[in-house]
């Protein structure tokens, strides 16, 4: 895997600032703010909670996933199930068990160009191929884009809204055309909606 160029901006603008050099980087999207008073004594009631001290399930608490199915279904209408969800440690970590799960040596997964280097990264590290797909003028992915890359290894689509960097988000009738297509041509569509 390569360095992440988002990381060597931070890292070059940190050693700027150490000698001295006043620098702002939008390189790497953390908040400024501390995080919530309330939720830094939440976390740390739940670290003091003999409950907590033991191993869990590998799917995630049992009823942290009653409560994510029961809104994902009040939320979308369709009925989901405890068992149908899977709690990741974070975003990438989630993003790389999907990639993971869809993906074998050499399967090809698409990615939006220019896209969050992240995606191609956890490709990458899956054993798969990032394939990167041209994205129109407003950076967004489209159908006729994705088949022109589309090969017999293309096992999915990385599609983010709003993607990352560049903002751009895929309205409603652009993510049904994706869907569409995913559905013709047999590829999953890995949402990334962390923003």
């Amino acid at each position: 895997m390569t360095d992440n160029p988002i990381s060597a901006v931070a890292v070059r603008a940190e050693a700027l600032r150490a000698q001295g050099a006043d620098v702002i980087t939008l390189a790497a999207g953390e908040p400024q703010a501390a995080s919530s008073a309330a939720v830094v004594e939440a976390v740390v009631a739940a670290v003091r909670d003999p409950a907590t001290h033991h191993y869990g399930t590998a799917q995630g608490d049992p009823a942290l996933r009653a409560l994510v199915a029961t809104t994902v279904a009040v939320d979308t209408g369709l009925a989901w199930s405890a068992d149908e969800v899977q709690i990741a440690l974070g975003a990438k970590h989630a993003l790389f068990l999907a990639v993971q799960a869809l993906t074998d040596a050499g399967g090809e997964v698409l990615v939006a160009a220019p896209g969050w280097p992240g995606h191609a990264e956890v490709v990458t590290a899956a054993d798969g191929v990032a394939v990167p797909v041209a994205t129109d003028e407003e950076f967004r992915l489209s159908a006729e884009a994705l088949d022109r890359c589309r090969g017999p290894r293309t096992r999915a689509v990385i599609l983010s809204s709003p993607g990352n960097p560049t903002g751009a988000v895929h309205p409603e009738a652009r993510q049904r055309e994706i869907a569409d297509w995913a559905q013709q041509h047999g590829p999953w569509v890995i949402s990334d909606d962390v923003y």
